[in-house]
């Protein structure tokens, strides 16, 4: 199926898993989205599995922070189709708000791996580009 999500989408209520990868960030309202998730689920219940670019990656803080640059890009993090822009804790907060039971959040891509691999777990948000959530419905 080609076209938006979900007007373009005739089936219903089939679904365990949706999964929605690098898409809430490009949706007017995710809030709704997710909310039109669930009925793509069985029954309404089920997994979404979403993937999300995380604004608080080292490269967009420091390009801000040290040179007051929000510089949008033709892909990653600051991507220029991107209508809204999500951290950690608010990715959390928009699943918990549609009641969904967050799984598992767990940071994708992340950037020098192995060289912090011991820095303490608050730096993880830094170096994680994106996020993957695996919520319950």
């Amino acid at each position: 199926v080609v076209g938006c999500f979900p007007q373009d989408l005739r089936m219903k209520g089939s679904f365990d898993c949706v999964v929605l990868n690098d898409v809430l960030e490009h949706s007017e309202d995710p809030r709704k989205m997710l909310q039109e998730a669930r009925s793509f689920l069985t029954n309404g219940h089920g997994y979404i599995v979403a993937s999300i670019p995380n604004v608080r990656y080292y490269l967009v803080s420091l390009n801000l922070l040290l040179r007051g640059q929000w510089t949008y890009s033709s892909s990653g993090v600051l991507d220029r189709t991107h209508l809204r822009f999500f951290t950690k804790s608010t990715m959390l907060k928009l699943f918990v708000e549609q009641a969904y039971d967050v799984v598992q959040i767990a940071p994708i891509n992340v950037a020098f791996g192995r060289l912090l691999r011991f820095v303490p777990e608050v730096a993880e948000e830094f170096r994680s580009p994106q996020y993957v959530i695996v919520a319950r419905s």
